[in-house]
């Protein structure tokens, strides 16, 4: 082989080389691009799930906030009608005991009606 084979080879060979090296670049460059979307497509993608995340834990501290509301509201209801109930119970306690007491002192009086009517005799003349 001469001088200007081995020229034109070598020459050849470096044009391959450079062409070779060309064509890596651009699917270099065509790979950073994919990846370069895929990044900007996921750090979209998190954002929305923080979103997402953000506006759950909002309904979830609404929904708590509302839960530990209405539980406060039943439990003062329901003490607000223990104590009516309570009321009620000794008002009707003390109404029977009235009642009883009326009763005692009207068969006490009808006792002592019937007592002086049996004693007086002969057709409530004495």
């Amino acid at each position: 082989m001469t001088l200007d084979e081995r020229l034109e080879a070598l020459t050849q060979s470096l044009e391959l080389q450079v062409s070779l090296q060309a064509d890596a670049a651009k699917r270099h460059e065509a790979a950073m691009a994919g990846h370069d979307e895929a990044i900007a497509r996921h750090e979209r993608a998190m954002q929305k799930l923080a979103e997402d995340q953000a506006r759950t834990e909002r309904t979830l501290r609404w929904a708590i906030r509302l839960s530990v509301r209405e539980a406060r509201h039943e439990r003062r209801e329901r003490q607000e009608l223990d104590k009516r109930r309570s009321q009620q119970t000794a008002e009707l306690a003390q109404r029977q005991q009235d009642l009883a007491d009326f009763a005692d002192k009207r068969h006490r009086e009808l006792e002592d009606l019937l007592t002086k009517f049996l004693e007086r005799g002969d057709n409530g003349h004495q």
